[in-house]
């Protein structure tokens, strides 16, 4: 059940994280048109390419996480064979969870302070940023519960039909 819904999770963030990247393209090529062609670029596009990469980034990187994809020190996820390497697993796991805590509480902390205020150039509310950092810590956090679940350690996918966690174009397929 919490595959399944963690399967779903993924394939939104992974579809909005692709619009976003393409609009993030979008921006910077009508940035650079409208500085070649009119010599000024439009108030708004700057504005709008830093909120789409900002989205882009933050809304795949549980995706990462969740098919272990992303950078990782050796020596932490190393762990040795036997009951001393399902303890240190665990405690990587127990690690990863309290930090996913801490992010998201800290993140709604920061996105809560700064309601209301806007950008003064666009009039655009702040929120819209601190709300993609948001998503990566709720999603991280659905992703690290679905390995407590599921007993799959750090250093190993959680996803479904993954068979490394490490194949980048498999990511969104699982």
């Amino acid at each position: 059940m919490l595959s399944r819904l963690n399967n779903g999770l993924e394939h939104a963030l992974l579809a909005l994280g692709v619009a976003c990247l393409v609009g993030f393209v979008g921006c910077v090529m009508l940035e650079v048109f409208s500085r070649a062609v009119f010599g000024q670029s439009f108030i708004w596009t700057l504005d709008a390419a830093t909120i789409l990469f900002l989205w882009s980034v933050f809304v795949v990187a549980p995706i990462a996480f969740r098919h272990d994809a992303h950078l990782q020190i050796t020596l932490f996820t190393l762990a040795p064979a036997g009951a001393a390497g399902q303890l240190h697993r665990l405690a990587l796991l127990v690690i990863n969870l309290v930090f996913a805590l801490a992010y998201t509480y800290l993140t709604w902390l920061a996105l809560t302070l700064g309601l209301g205020r806007v950008n003064a150039a666009t009039g655009w509310p702040l929120e819209i940023g601190w709300a993609s950092m948001l998503v990566l810590g709720l999603a991280s956090l659905m992703f690290i519960v679905e390995r407590f679940v599921h007993a799959t350690p750090v250093g190993t996918s959680a996803a479904p039909n993954s068979s490394t966690g490490r194949d980048l174009g498999r990511l969104g397929q699982g």
